[in-house]
């Protein structure tokens, strides 16, 4: 076999492994991650909206904090495939610790910081792996195939995360369960399935000529590391504006761990209502995932982009009614539920952002270009707390409006993008 058709074999079948292992990571992250399960717990924990909004920008933290870590110590690595599968056995299994700390009877304000604690080094470790996967993706697998990855494993994740929404609702409405056993199963559910996505990651692989040769990423000095961002952020402009669109993104989820919690208070939700709406976060997952992988291949990746800012625009507008209109005492439950449904989809909407971004990035300066735009996002990431301060303080209209005005400027952006997409060429590495 010639090393082209060797090369044209490894990328096909690290295009399948990398849907299949992020369809299992999905899978795991809906046990956990919904907006009716951790920040449901967190407020169970300890009465807080803050706290769950301060446990979703921690989340958003820890990831980036990872990828800019990772970032300086990337030039050492020789074998992009071996550290995936090392980072990824050491780390995915972190949040079966819950399990016996629950067990051992933790709780109220204590169960809580163990569990942020935990999630938040989790996704501390996850920016390692996210970088070194991004890389290996882009290295081995073609442009057309890798920009529907991430859109297919949200599909696919989705589905199977419709058993954990089953079995997820049905442990936190058992009479039988106490809190500490309720979220103790749910979160060793969560551990043993991102255990399962270790093993797969695996076996994806780098091509055998890129063994052995290390990228071109500066050295562990902190000072020409964080120059050379200033650098690449100076000299190219079209990156500028995908990383603006990047924090307009951020911003439009700055509510995303809060509906739940909004339409108990405010649209006279039922415990019941709010449990399941844990079904319309996946079920709107998996229409994202599938909606913007087809906008992707089908439209390209501006105008997914275009499109996507229209989300946060439509749940502004919702939650801004259900506001006003709760306080007839009617029940607004589908409002509410359509906000989920919506926030569930536009968990995946920045795929047209990275996948873009990768297309027209020098090849030799793209690790550097990932690990600045996670950078960028940092100060944002804090928008979930503010936005849970905010409602604690005031009311949630300041997050609505706040959403709302980030999608149109979103909106305003992306339209130019798209006016401007033929004019940006790609540069992307392929098989010699």
């Amino acid at each position: 076999m010639s090393q082209l058709q060797e090369e044209e074999r490894i990328g096909r079948r690290n295009y399948y492994l990398m849907i299949a292992e992020g369809a299992v990571f999905w899978f795991a992250c809906s046990f956990i991650d919904g907006n009716a399960v951790i920040s449901v717990f967190i407020n169970e924990a300890t009465g807080s909206i803050q706290l769950a909004g301060l446990t979703a920008t921690l989340r958003n933290c820890m990831y980036i904090v990872g990828q800019f870590l990772i970032g300086l110590w990337i030039y050492r690595i020789t074998d992009f495939g071996r550290a995936l599968h090392v980072l990824s056995a050491c780390t995915r299994p972190l949040l079966l610790l819950l399990v016996p700390i629950l067990l051992l009877g933790v709780s109220g304000m204590a169960a809580a910081v163990c569990a942020i604690v935990l999630v938040s080094l989790f996704y501390f470790s996850d920016g390692f792996v996210a970088l070194v996967w991004t890389e290996l993706g882009a290295r081995t697998v073609s442009p057309k195939n890798r920009s529907s990855i991430q859109g297919y494993q949200q599909v696919f994740g989705g589905v199977a995360g419709l058993v954990s929404a089953i079995l997820v609702k049905a442990i936190l409405d058992s009479p039988r369960l106490n809190f500490t056993y309720r979220y103790a199963i749910i979160f060793g559910l969560s551990g043993l399935v991102f255990s399962i996505n270790a093993f797969v990651l695996r076996f994806i692989r780098d091509f055998p000529r890129n063994k052995g040769r290390r990228i071109n990423a500066p050295r562990t000095a902190l000072g020409p590391y964080l120059a050379n961002f200033v650098q690449l952020w100076r000299a190219d402009r079209n990156f500028r504006r995908l990383m603006y669109c990047r924090m307009l993104y951020v911003l439009g989820m700055m509510g995303a761990a809060l509906y739940v919690l909004f339409g108990l208070q405010y649209a006279n939700l039922t415990s019941g209502q709010a449990s399941a709406m844990l079904y319309l976060q996946v079920g709107g997952q998996v229409a994202g995932g599938f909606l913007w992988a087809q906008l992707c291949r089908r439209k390209g990746n501006n105008f997914q982009i275009v499109c996507s800012f229209l989300v946060p625009i439509l749940i502004a507008l919702l939650g801004a009614f259900a506001h006003f209109a709760g306080r007839t005492g009617a029940n607004l439950v589908w409002a509410v539920g359509l906000m989920v449904l919506l926030s569930g989809m536009y968990t995946s909407a920045w795929v047209g952002i990275s996948n873009r971004m990768i297309d027209i990035v020098e090849p030799a300066d793209r690790t550097h270009y990932l690990v600045m735009q996670s950078l960028i996002q940092f100060p944002f990431t804090f928008s979930a707390y503010l936005a849970g301060l905010a409602a604690e303080i005031w009311s949630y209209l300041p997050v609505f409006a706040a959403m709302g005005i980030s999608g149109l400027m979103g909106l305003l952006l992306s339209l130019k993008l798209f006016r401007e997409r033929n004019s940006i060429p790609l540069r992307v590495e392929t098989s010699k």
